[in-house]
């Protein structure tokens, strides 16, 4: 803590009132990182288009993100490496909440396709392409991550879906 104080320029015990512990601050690292990936995703989304457009520019938009962020791109691509740190508390809930929201943008335009048909002609070469897997696989860890810290599920029953490459199937929760 003492480390964190001095980097961060300020006394030890004011860096105490905001976090009890290194695992507190560690847990604010992930929330910020990932509710600066939502609003990428968020902004994906709400730009329109069809639902294949809408997963492409989250493609694109995690891709940028892990160049722009590399930091907060690590800490949720290795959210799983840091389950010790996880204890139920009001992080750890808001974690959750941002976890669903996350994949709740997927999910959206994964419906949207579903609905205007867009991934039909183009899914192959465009849905699973690199940067799209790793969207899903990005979020699914901290997703996963998320979980672990509360019995309840974190993405919307019945709206999650679990992807594969020949199909997409509704799911209760990650």
């Amino acid at each position: 803590m003492d480390d964190i104080a001095k980097g961060a320029q300020l006394s030890r015990a004011l860096l105490y009132v905001y976090f009890k512990d290194k695992a507190a601050i560690m847990r604010g690292v992930m929330l910020r990182a990932g509710y600066a990936l939502l609003n990428e995703f968020r902004a994906a989304r709400d730009a329109g288009g069809s639902g294949l457009q809408q997963l492409e520019r989250m493609g694109q938009s995690y891709y940028r993100f892990s160049l722009e962020q590399p930091d907060y791109f690590d800490v949720l691509t290795n959210a799983s490496t840091f389950a010790h740190l996880m204890e139920s508390d009001e992080q750890t809930e808001d974690m959750e909440t941002c976890s669903a929201l996350t994949m709740g943008c997927m999910v959206d335009s994964l419906e949207a396709g579903v609905t205007d048909g867009s991934p039909a002609a183009s899914a192959s070469a465009t849905l699973w392409s690199p940067p799209t897997i790793c969207v899903a696989r990005c979020t699914a860890s901290f997703c996963k991550h998320a979980s672990k810290a509360s019995a309840s599920p974190v993405a919307r029953p019945g709206r999650a879906v679990r992807v594969h490459h020949h199909d997409v199937q509704p799911i209760a929760a990650c």
